[in-house]
């Protein structure tokens, strides 16, 4: 028997092991290669993680690789590196990120992708192995043609003119035809070019357990960058790493954000800016990736899959709106959040990391207080230039007959003002209310009803209209709810995201709650509105503290998800009984989870492995598998 060597395979399913695989033994893998092996019946494309392995049970038993020459690019240590972080900080296994970052239409498009360029080379190949036969031939009809040129003496006579001027020709059609196989070929890209620029390179990736230390620091602490109009900031930031020969990544919470920031960038940025998001097609994604792994110094903007691009020389991270929730990932695993992941990234690389918002998030209000983050504020002149916040009392107002349907007399004569100028107004509330706002303006204000835009309080945070002089909230009290312990920390990152819409003009809040710490607090953001913010996250902080609520402390729900009613909350209740018996954790029994808040200590990532062990336990012991899902840091 022929000797075999032993390889480790990461592959794109939820397995607590990467299966074993042999090859035969004058075979030479690396580790990030992609290759294709059987696995229960079926076929993936899985990652080599580990080669020269001793296996650990009958080497007969070990089955043989498929196809090892799959064409597709190497999986990069980088992304790797994220991936079993990823892994072992959210509960869940490196194969759920592995399919997350590769899902099936993208790995397809790589596929398709591969095979395109093999038939693209052989063809080459036969083109250029005809260039080179035509120039063997040509090479010696002129080396023939020169030989009888040099046997006739007189240069004078027309058989020397001929065979002169047939050389020439001969010549001349030689320097054509290799000036056209000098550009079919094409020179093949450096073998370090996968591996440069990320620190430190990773030679043999262990299980999920083995992953980057939590608070991990870049080369220089995480930048939060606090203000309404940061985007100048960004520009000078991202020129020094184009200039150093380094690319930045840009993360937004949602599509519309990345339209209208790229805006922004694109003509400072020009050729070096790339767009990435979901709803682009996968052939204009894979530009993106083939362009990173070719080093090319860019600007990649994108949500938060863009992470799991295969960056090689990434110099910077911006993670634009940090605060907003729209960076965790709820369905399905692996639930990261994309702020955090940011930070683990640049940890990887060596990168800098900017977290930019108008009112951050108290988890990184906490890290820079406590020194682990640096921190910045721009009030500058845009801030000086933001409207106060205006509180209408709607209690007080329906007492004295202000109130025609949802909106007040008050926001109305505000509205006609706002017309009268010229410019538009943004009238924000819940959707359930929306109809009823569009009637009472076409009753009541219907010549300034063109002017009024009604939009989704909760889902119109990145819409950017024109000519903005009035921007309202009505109902704003659906914000305030009082089974969220983070609705008041929410409620003032929305009216501090549609404040900063509008830098000359008006911002009107209507509320029934008007002496709530969320309006009383915000009712002045110019001059002294830095310090108004801080007391707000101070004031907050304190309850949280007080709580033992988060960013003191860690939440993990064990979400349940099953159909049978009756069967669900006496899961949940068991659950709640078993996870009682675990030492320093504090267990509630919600509508449809168990949620579990863990000291926030070193103990935290072991902590978090026996939660996952209990919830295995506790399926194996029900017969209840495949209902339960484990939610780190939810939002």
């Amino acid at each position: 028997m022929s000797p075999r060597a032993y390889i480790r395979v990461l592959l794109p399913l939820r397995l607590e092991w990467e299966p074993c695989y042999c090859i035969p033994g004058e075979q030479k893998l690396r580790i990030g290669q992609r290759i294709e092996v059987s696995f229960s019946g079926r076929n993936y494309i899985g990652v080599v993680t580990a080669v020269e392995l001793t296996p650990g049970l009958d080497a007969s038993k070990v089955k043989p690789a498929g196809r090892l020459d799959t064409a597709l690019p190497d999986i990069t240590p980088g992304e790797l590196r994220l991936w079993y972080w990823i892994a072992s900080y959210y509960a869940c296994t490196p194969g759920e990120v592995y399919k997350a970052a590769y899902p099936q239409g993208k790995l397809l498009g790589e596929e398709v992708s591969a095979r395109t360029d093999a038939r693209r080379r052989v063809v080459l190949e036969k083109e250029m192995a005809l260039y080179r036969a035509r120039i063997s031939r040509l090479e010696s009809r002129i080396l023939a043609k020169r030989e009888s040129l040099s046997r006739l003496k007189n240069p004078d006579t027309k058989v020397y003119q001929t065979t002169s001027e047939s050389l020439c020709k001969l010549e001349a059609e030689l320097s054509g035809l290799k000036d056209r196989l000098g550009q079919i070929i094409q020179p093949e890209p450096a073998a370090s070019a996968a591996t440069s620029g990320v620190k430190p390179a990773l030679e043999a990736p262990g299980p999920a357990t083995e992953s980057i230390p939590e608070g991990t620091a870049a080369r220089r602490k995480p930048l939060l960058l606090i203000g309404p109009e940061r985007t100048g900031h960004y520009l000078s930031a991202i020129s020094r790493q184009l200039s150093a020969g380094r690319s930045t990544l840009i993360l937004v919470p949602e599509i519309k954000r990345a339209e209208s920031l790229r805006k922004s960038l694109e003509g400072n940025f020009r050729g070096n800016l790339l767009l990435y998001h979901s709803a682009l097609s996968v052939a204009s994604r894979r530009v993106v990736a083939e362009s990173l792994r070719a080093a090319s110094p860019c600007v990649v903007l994108g949500t938060r899959s863009a992470l799991f691009l295969p960056f090689v020389n990434l110099g910077l991270v911006i993670v634009d709106d940090e605060q907003d929730p729209s960076y965790k990932q709820s369905e399905p695993s692996p639930r990261y959040n994309a702020r955090d992941c940011s930070v683990a990234l640049a940890a990887i690389h060596g990168s800098d990391v900017i977290l930019g918002s108008p009112w951050p998030s108290l988890e990184s209000r906490l890290n820079s207080l406590s020194g682990k983050y640096d921190s910045e504020s721009l009030p500058g002149e845009q801030d000086s230039q933001s409207p106060w916040m205006e509180v209408i009392d709607v209690v007080a107002e329906r007492k004295k007959r202000g109130l025609s349907g949802m909106l007040s007399f008050k926001l109305l004569e505000a509205l006609s003002q706002t017309a009268a100028k010229g410019l538009r107004s943004l009238v924000l509330a819940p959707s359930w209310v929306m109809e009823d706002i569009r009637q009472t303006l076409r009753e009541k204000a219907a010549d300034v009803f063109d002017s009024v835009i009604v939009a989704n309080i909760f889902t119109s945070k990145w819409e950017n209209p024109q000519r903005l002089g009035l921007v309202a909230v009505v109902q704003s009290d659906s914000m305030l709810s009082r089974s969220d312990f983070r609705a008041d920390e929410r409620a003032i990152q929305i009216l501090e995201v549609y404040r900063s819409k509008i830098t000359r003009g008006r911002f009107i809040v209507q509320t029934s709650r008007a002496s709530h710490p969320v309006y009383a607090c915000s009712q002045s953001l110019s001059g002294e509105g830095s310090g108004l913010r801080d007391g707000q996250a101070e004031a907050l902080l304190r309850e949280r503290r007080e709580f033992g609520y988060p960013p003191y402390t860690r939440i993990v729900d064990l979400v349940c998800c099953d159909s049978n009613s009756k069967r669900m909350p006496l899961m949940l209740n068991l659950l709640s009984d078993k996870l009682r018996g675990l030492k320093g954790l504090t267990i509630m029994t919600l509508e449809d989870r168990v949620r579990v808040i863990f000291p926030k200590d070193k103990l935290l990532q072991a902590r978090k492995q026996s939660l996952a062990q209990a919830l295995k336990e506790f399926e194996s012991e029900r017969s209840y598998h495949g209902h339960f899902h484990i939610d780190v840091d939810p939002v």
